[in-house]
């Protein structure tokens, strides 16, 4: 299968643009092979204000849109390291934590209980990938030592 490819905007600020594609590229291998094309993209007005990215992956499409925030571009080249890793770690469990979420929006017809339900899988999954990526890096920090 062929490897994903990357499409940069040109929205990102230029000082860094260097650093997101080197980090993107080196991370590449988390970015399943069923996706075709990752959009880098830069969001100058973030949904709310302690964003640093997001990811929006839509699997029937075979694409993922990875959108970096200014607390992206003010941090430095290991936090920028970190937060990529952490949103490619988002695309391919996205679709799981999707379908899981579908379910309860269609089988529970309690309000209350199917915002508990949300709720409680939306933080047990942003943990487990803020972990996952935490051991990522720390990894990729070790082996990059040891070069």
């Amino acid at each position: 299968m062929a490897k994903p490819s990357f499409i940069f905007d040109e929205s990102i600020p230029h000082d860094i643009l260097a650093s997101v594609k080197r980090i993107c590229r080196r991370f590449l291998w988390i970015v399943p092979a069923w996706v075709e094309v990752v959009y880098v993209k830069f969001e100058m007005q973030p949904d709310h204000s302690g964003q640093i990215a997001t990811t929006t992956t839509t699997r029937a499409y075979r694409n993922s849109v990875v959108r970096v925030c200014p607390l992206f571009v003010a941090d430095n080249e290991e936090g920028r390291r970190a937060h990529i890793v952490h949103e490619f770690l988002h695309i391919p469990t996205a679709p799981t934590v999707d379908c899981a979420n579908r379910i309860i929006r269609d089988v529970i017809k309690d309000d209350s209980f199917k915002k508990h339900a949300l709720d409680t899988i939306a933080e047990l999954y942003e943990g487990a990938v803020c972990d996952l990526a935490r051991s990522i890096v720390e990894f990729d920090e070790r082996m990059r030592g040891s070069e």
